[in-house]
């Protein structure tokens, strides 16, 4: 009860008004509000807000780990808040959805009815009949039309293997169940429901802050949440973000390995002319592309297709140079950081903060390209954490662009320069306190890439975390998705949550907040906390305020002058969530092409349209209004190269 006429209940990600006189024959008017992302516990009405208890953030994730998913970015202490919500926006969140079926796969009996199912409430509603008998089905549908019990016949549908109805605003009711009059194989009667999304395009002023695709933010950091603290490291520098929302650099700079450690690895999410294309648990899923995004994510090439950094040494620019060091611990010489070798026994160890390795070349050489291999037993526990990469420019030693090193969690570690860089002397200057530990520093005059250099781990982009508990944020060409963990059926119940065509560098849950980076403007807007410095900035708000973006839109599809097989299904395509959807059909061959949907994201398969199409002409096709399901593939009934691509409006 919150102080309105009707209750307000919570289940899976609906708030819903709930009679406060429902019974068995007063069971009409149960209605979905708006989809909430925020995991629930409890609520109550408090003052002039309603307060939501919530799961937020947990440091274990149970099965929820993903190859595209950093394996250590969950915070390191879980924690949640409270969410105080003006009661008149529990109607304003994202359009309500709704699926369910009364039967899926069941075998029935002759006679036999369903339990009720929901009825009314949403604006769009779509049924899907099938089964597997070799004879033609009559389902038959009642309704409740008042929510008193009072049961009557709404109308047959005689099925041969599968149908789809897109339900009309005459067909309603409290209610509905399904009766079947034979015996019955593997009988699925389905209901996808959903509402209309009234947002276009645009985001909310609250998001003004953030760098649009394309632009160059002003501050790109890394984040994780820290126990009392969030911790950011940006372009080098790491900050900490307090409980009281204070943004500053603390000195030392204690938790800038365990955000290293948390971000975005290399996510193997892959870009063809169709589509983007996730594998997750061995199965393939497509998901709509954007042409803002040309740094698309991809999978590293194959380790037999990279060079390791030893495989290099022998062209390192640096090898044989003149070494001296600050000091040395042991036998392990300053020269041996030059001598073309990464074994233990031949390591520079110096001991204490600002321990520094220099290198004369002998003569003025131009690179591109620094490598650095630090630690023990190629282990990244004992790597160089925070160290500075520079060149002497007269009696003077200057950093390099991009050789101020935060935070590093890998053992080798490249430093690629924008402009060649000629100089004779180099330095690493290794802040850490205890030992410095160098197996080898190599120049190049090109930038190779390498299979075992972490060189650009704070570049990704963050493309998976989660921001609630068991529930995934997936970021991709510019859309949020929901992703349930794998325990609850994992990709296949991907839905999106909003487009924002945003350059959102980062995103994590902190005390019930959610805070994101890749802001142009670090001091202006609500949303935004600058550092005391003024040389970085979060956004900050709630997981649910990501409802105010666009609508989600997008383009892509299953083949795009692919050659395809007769009677071999494309990958799905994702279908859910999204409104307005057309798809255009191209084929070089006479053929019919059928388009298959999975009504629930279990792999339910069943045909909804089928197009002849002739050699060379294309045809274009607007699915009708409320028309939606899980996922979407094709099939072509002969050996062709063909098209099939799909817009989301």
């Amino acid at each position: 009860e919150i102080g309105e006429k009707d209750l307000l209940a919570t289940m899976h990600g609906t708030f819903w008004r709930f009679p406060a006189a429902f019974s068995l024959k007063r069971s009409a008017g149960i209605a979905p509000r708006s989809n909430y992302l925020k995991v629930i516990g409890d609520f109550a009405r408090w003052n002039d807000r309603v307060v939501f208890g919530c799961d937020d953030s947990a440091q274990k994730e149970f099965l929820n780990h993903r190859p595209f998913k950093s394996a250590r970015g969950a915070p390191v202490q879980s924690n949640s808040n409270l969410w105080f919500v003006d009661p008149a926006r529990l109607d304003r969140l994202g359009p309500a959805i709704g699926r369910g079926s009364v039967w899926l796969r069941d075998t029935l009996a002759a006679g036999q009815v369903s339990e009720p199912f929901l009825f009314d409430g949403y604006d769009y509603r779509m049924l899907t009949l099938s089964h597997a008998n070799p004879e033609p089905v009559t389902f038959t549908l009642e309704v409740d039309r008042a929510g008193n019990g009072t049961w009557e016949k709404l109308r047959s549908f005689t099925v041969d293997r599968a149908l789809v109805h897109l339900l009309t605003d005459a067909e309603r009711g409290a209610w509905v169940r399904a009766r079947v009059d034979v015996a019955v194989q593997s009988a699925t009667v389905h209901f996808h429901y959903r509402n209309k999304d009234p947002r276009g395009p645009a985001n909310a002023p609250l998001f003004d802050a953030l760098a649009k695709a394309g632009e160059t933010p002003r501050s790109r950091g890394v984040i994780r949440s820290n126990r009392s603290v969030l911790s950011l490291l940006d372009d080098g520098r790491y900050y900490e973000l307090n409980n009281r929302l204070e943004l500053s650099a603390p000195e030392p700079a204690t938790g800038a390995a365990l955000v290293t450690e948390g971000a975005q690895p290399e996510s193997g999410i892959r870009l063809d002319d169709a589509s983007l294309i996730v594998v997750e648990d061995g199965k393939t899923y497509r998901l709509p592309k954007n042409p803002a995004y040309t740094r698309t994510p991809a999978p590293a090439p194959q380790d037999t297709q990279r060079p390791t950094l030893e495989t290099l040494l022998p062209r390192s620019l640096a090898k044989g140079a003149a070494a001296t060091a600050s000091s040395v611990h042991q036998t392990y010489q300053a020269a041996f950081a030059a001598d073309g070798l990464l074994d233990d026994d031949s390591r520079w160890i110096g001991s204490g903060p600002d321990s520094w390795l220099a290198l004369d070349l002998g003569a003025p050489k131009t690179f591109r390209s620094v490598f650095v291999a630090t630690g023990w037993k190629r282990e990244a526990v004992y790597a160089a954490r925070d160290f500075d990469v520079q060149v002497k420019r007269g009696t003077a030693w200057q950093t390099l662009p991009g050789g101020e090193i935060r935070g590093n969690a890998a053992t080798v570690v490249g430093v690629r320069l924008a402009e060649p860089v000629t100089a004779q002397a180099v330095r690493v200057l290794v802040k850490d306190a205890g030992y410095a530990r160098l197996y080898e520093v190599a120049l190049f005059e090109d930038q190779p890439e390498l299979r075992d250099a972490d060189t650009s781990r704070l570049a990704f982009a963050r493309v998976c975390r989660e921001v609630a508990t068991e529930r995934d944020l997936f970021n991709i060409h510019g859309t949020f998705y929901e992703l349930p963990a794998r325990n609850a059926q994992g990709f296949a119940k991907i839905r999106p949550v909003a487009t924002h065509n945003l350059a959102i560098h980062d995103y994590a849950s902190h005390f019930g907040m959610l805070f994101l980076t890749g802001l142009k403007d670090t001091q202006t807007g609500d949303h935004v906390l600058a550092s005391a410095d003024g040389r970085t900035a979060v956004w900050a708000g709630v997981i649910d305020d990501l409802w105010q973006l666009g609508k989600p839109r997008g383009e892509g599809g299953v083949w795009n002058g692919t050659a395809v097989k007769a009677g071999v299904p494309s990958d799905p395509y994702l279908m859910t969530g999204f409104d307005r959807k057309s798809v255009r059909l191209l084929s070089a061959a006479d053929t019919r092409i059928t388009l298959e949907i999975d009504v629930d994201g279990t792999e339910l398969w069943v045909p909804c349209q089928t197009f002849t199409l002739k050699a060379g002409d294309a045809q274009t096709y607007r699915f009708p209004e409320g028309f939606s399901a899980y996922w979407v593939r094709a099939v072509s009934s002969a050996d062709t190269t063909a098209t099939v691509m799909f817009t989301y409006e």
